[in-house]
């Protein structure tokens, strides 16, 4: 997982926290919307067009790498009115259970991203530093996830 699409997703678990905490439903939806939006960049993170071309939005750019992302785009690409009307003050309530739905969809979605994306992490071959020694003279190396251990 690239370190854009890493921050993307804590950035989407952030989203999904603050809907948790939420209490009116068009909160709820903004940050449930929100996170998936985070986590479908996360999914476009590292991407480059090659060109010029039209600014588009994530949900178009997921949609285009087709399979599982179509429906999931398609989804939230409809919820985006929905969160434009909320953020410009023209909507201020939702239908009954809409935001529930909405947060529940965003959860689903945030985790099949982090699958996918661990997925293909686990396929790449785990950065490793070699030994070095601290001021004290121990012996440290990097295991497989970055992190420091004592040899």
């Amino acid at each position: 997982m690239t370190i854009a699409a890493h921050r993307q997703l804590t950035r989407a678990h952030g989203e999904l926290d603050d809907a948790a905490r939420a209490r009116a439903d068009t909160e709820i939806f903004l940050h449930a919307h929100m996170a998936a939006l985070r986590a479908a960049a996360a999914v476009t993170a590292g991407s480059s067009a090659t060109g010029r071309r039209r600014l588009r939005s994530v949900w178009e750019q997921l949609a285009e790498r087709g399979g599982p992302w179509e429906p999931w785009a398609e989804r939230f690409a409809a919820g985006a009115p929905i969160r434009a009307g909320i953020e410009s003050g023209q909507l201020d309530s939702l239908p009954p259970g809409r935001a529930a739905a909405a947060l529940a969809a965003a959860g689903e979605f945030v985790a099949a991203v982090e699958r996918e994306l661990d997925g293909r992490a686990a396929t790449l071959v785990p950065w490793t530093m070699a030994p070095s020694a601290d001021r004290f003279g121990r012996a440290f190396a990097r295991d497989g996830h970055g992190a420091a251990k004592a040899s």
